[in-house]
């Protein structure tokens, strides 16, 4: 007991000796603070807005670079599904969670029918400050202008991709294809002559003919339109028209026209392929096989023709050599690219491909495509709309068409 009591007694001296100094303990304090926030998450940019896009857009995606200066890393916590509210925004992490030198954050923004986007980045890490918040913006504009064509002078015009319709009409007259570009629609066709029709709206049409034979199909690239009538016809703006010099006649007919990677190519019957850059001449027109070619798109740097016997024809080399697939041996009516991927339907079996050569038969719904924009497809069983969000796997039923006229032709007036 005494030698307890002389220790305390003995400690007493010491402590006050140590009280006597001055000693300021909030200066101890902001600095344990002051060494923590000396070492903040940075991130550059601190807010994100993505440029303006129509409905339905392709994601687009910008960067963001998180970093700092401590010795101690500051670690990423949680998913990038956590960090974001909105299911139109998503976050892809960074190849490390720790962030002591720099890390890239990739945030798409997939747009949907929504015309207004605002969220908030919140990173929590481990840090006082935590969590980081940057401010997420995207614009979406109004849906494109779909408009569809079929037999007697049928024409359907939609502001939403098939969900409602404007208008539908239909009168005399023979109408094959339809392409846009340069603010105009023109639809392409006639009997006895050739016959265009021009519109900005796509319901007020200016009919203009031509001294030629009917008119089989057109396409716009290279800020112009090329057209196939009994010869090459290329125009700036769809109204004056000059016939391409020194064009070989060849007595298979074409059917589609298509332009990419600065091409225009052109596919018809006997497997008739040719191609042109301005409209003034084919650069090559030549026999593929013996198939009646009816579509050919362009996408994933390939172009692919399809037709009757299943057949399927791919290039990779801006027309001049072509590879033949087989997929059964029904006719493909048409092809059409979207999403990074290439979709044809023999009638029952809608097939998609990436590549011209592999195709999967995805759907037997009978949905035929019709058109494409960003992530969205649009298909027509019967007189009925439909939409794919999902790479054509799924549809959803939309408008259903009054009008009973087979349909041949759409475009979606892309900007």
């Amino acid at each position: 007991m005494v030698s307890m009591i002389f220790w305390l007694i003995s400690c007493a001296p010491s402590n006050t000796m140590d009280t006597s100094i001055e000693t300021d303990t909030s200066s101890i304090e902001d600095t344990s603070v002051f060494e923590s926030v000396s070492c903040p998450l940075q991130a550059t940019p601190i807010a994100l807005s993505f440029n303006e896009m129509p409905a339905m857009s392709l994601p687009q995606s910008m960067t963001i670079t998180l970093s700092q200066e401590c010795s101690d890393p500051h670690v990423l916590l949680n998913t990038p599904q956590e960090w974001t509210n909105d299911p139109h925004f998503s976050v892809t992490l960074p190849s490390s969670t720790q962030a002591q030198d720099q890390s890239i954050l990739e945030v798409i923004f997939t747009p949907s029918w929504e015309q207004e986007h605002t969220s908030s980045l919140n990173i929590p890490y481990t840090h006082i400050q935590s969590p980081l918040t940057i401010v997420l913006e995207a614009n979406v504009s109004a849906p494109l202008p779909l408009l569809i064509i079929g037999g007697q002078l049928r024409r359907i015009l939609s502001h939403n991709y098939g969900q409602s319709i404007v208008s539908e009409t239909q009168d005399a007259g023979v109408q094959k294809r339809v392409c846009y570009g340069g603010d105009s629609y023109l639809i392409v066709g006639g009997m006895d002559q050739g016959v265009i029709w021009r519109s900005q709206t796509g319901q007020n049409w200016q009919q203009h003919t031509l001294e030629t034979e009917s008119i089989e199909a057109c396409a716009y690239g290279n800020n112009r339109f090329v057209m196939y009538a009994d010869g090459l016809f290329s125009s700036i703006a769809g109204v004056e028209w000059e016939e391409g010099s020194d064009t070989p006649w060849m007595e298979e007919g074409i059917q589609d026209i298509t332009f990419g990677d600065g091409v225009f190519v052109a596919v018809g019957d006997q497997g008739r392929i040719a191609t042109t850059t301005h409209g003034a001449y084919w650069e090559r027109d030549a026999l593929q096989g013996n198939f009646q070619l009816k579509s050919v798109a362009f996408g994933n740097d390939l172009f692919v023709a399809v037709g009757n016997l299943g057949a399927i024809l791919w290039s990779d080399d801006l027309g001049e050599s072509w590879t033949t697939e087989r997929v059964g041996n029904g006719i493909f009516q048409r092809v059409i690219f979207g999403n990074g991927f290439f979709f044809t339907s023999d009638g029952s079996d809608l097939y998609r491909s990436s590549d011209g050569i592999v195709w999967t038969s995805i759907n037997t719904d009978g949905v035929q495509p019709l058109a494409s924009y960003g992530t969205l497809l649009i298909g027509l069983r019967g007189q009925q709309l439909y939409h794919s969000t999902d790479l054509g796997t799924s549809w959803s039923p939309q408008s259903q068409l009054s009008l009973n006229a087979p349909i041949f032709d759409a475009v979606i007036a892309q900007p």
